[in-house]
């Protein structure tokens, strides 16, 4: 263990929370005071922030108690979610949602502080309180202890901390090149979906697919089941990432459905349109939430792949988008999904689009393998860099 110092939160930097103008007043937005939200940080690819989606003015900035943070503070969301971090470059205010540092420079490294607070996210959120959603307080961040090494060693363990992290970004963006890879091999063989111009035969999805098999696991009130519901879709990599456990007597009244490998689960309920996956063959004979419509392709007529690339298509979730209704939840029904007119290639090319993703998707694997192994050594990495082992 190391022997640095612990030193309260409040004794090595001012903690700064924020706040928002009333967003009736037009003179308080759209001026030059750049003004971050927790989604900003969400979508970041690194540490820092330079720029916001939304921007106040003078007379906004005063009329709330947003405080305006020197370049190198350093932010973090203390609710809706906790734990996003991000560096500033530029004179920055924050919404309600942030308890932002601005270090004590004879004493506190920013970057040493961002990878401390990311290292202890789990922990900063479980001091977070509240019924409707958790926060964690002012007072409660400010008696929260850091051991604090000499500047020099916070920014040696910060710059290693660096180095890490980029190898883990480059093996992410590598993923995401070979996803962006797959879509340009579908534009290139089949067009745009949404106006066919290679001219295939169209028809509507529910003459080329069956549906899911329907059940009620409840007959089985002993049997453990796979369940697969909404939120085990990423819905940006459109993959099932986790699966939940259940008895069937302990089922939700949503699982009604039986899929199998190959099947294509497309989300029919808003904001969840995106959420769509394909059914590995590690998963076949699961659960599925009523809240899918289950696609299965019908194997003379489409092939797996190319329907999964076809629930992805911008035409088809812009579509499902715009005919959804329901004023809290909008969603679509199964039969507005299974209306959708589909063009048919023939199936030797479908086959050869196949055969290509499927070169893909190992390669992908094999990416996604190492990318958990630099996962696993930047963990390690976190600990012994805190511990004062490095």
């Amino acid at each position: 263990m190391s022997s640095w110092p612990k030193v309260r939160m409040d004794q090595c930097a001012e903690i700064i929370s924020g706040g928002t103008p009333k967003t009736s007043e037009p003179s308080y937005w759209d001026g030059n005071i750049q003004w971050a939200t927790p989604k900003d940080l969400s979508e970041l690819d690194g540490a820092y922030i330079s720029e916001t989606a939304r921007k106040i003015t003078q007379s906004g900035l005063q009329s709330c108690a947003a405080t305006i943070l020197p370049p190198n503070s350093v932010m973090f969301s203390s609710r809706a979610p906790i734990g996003y971090v991000a560096i500033n470059t530029v004179p920055m205010a924050t919404n309600q949602g942030f308890k932002s540092f601005v270090p004590n420079h004879d004493c506190l490294d920013p970057k040493f502080l961002y990878h401390w607070l990311r290292k202890n996210r789990l922990y900063l959120e479980a001091l977070g309180s509240g019924a409707t959603f958790k926060e964690v307080s002012k007072t409660v961040v400010s008696r929260v202890e850091i051991s604090l090494p000499p500047l020099s060693e916070q920014e040696q363990i910060a710059k290693v901390l660096d180095k890490a992290d980029a190898l883990r970004a480059n093996r992410k963006t590598t993923m995401d090149v070979l996803y962006e890879f797959s879509q340009s091999i579908f534009l290139e063989i089949f067009g745009d979906p949404g106006g066919n111009p290679k001219g295939w035969h169209e028809v509507p999805i529910s003459e080329a697919t069956n549906g899911s098999t329907k059940w009620n696991p409840a007959s089985k009130p002993n049997k453990e089941f796979v369940y697969i519901d909404i939120s085990s879709i990423d819905r940006s990599k459109k993959e099932i990432i986790e699966v939940s456990k259940i008895l069937g007597k302990d089922a939700p009244s949503r699982a009604r459905q039986i899929v199998r490998s190959g099947d294509v689960l497309v989300s029919t309920v808003r904001p969840n349109l995106n959420a769509v996956a394909l059914v590995p063959p590690n998963l076949d004979g699961a659960t599925a939430s009523t809240g899918f419509c289950v696609l299965r392709p019908k194997k003379r007529i489409l092939t797996s792949y190319y329907l999964f690339a076809l629930v992805c298509s911008n035409a088809f979730v812009t579509t499902m988008t715009r005919l959804a209704t329901g004023a809290s939840y909008p969603a679509v029904t199964d039969s507005i999904v299974r209306s959708w007119m589909t063009p048919i290639p023939p199936l030797d090319l479908q086959v050869e689009y196949d055969s290509r993703i499927e070169r893909i998707t190992h390669v992908q694997a094999v990416q996604k393998s190492s990318l958990m192994k630099f996962d696993e050594l930047f963990y390690s990495l976190q600990e012994h860099a805190f511990q004062g082992d490095l």
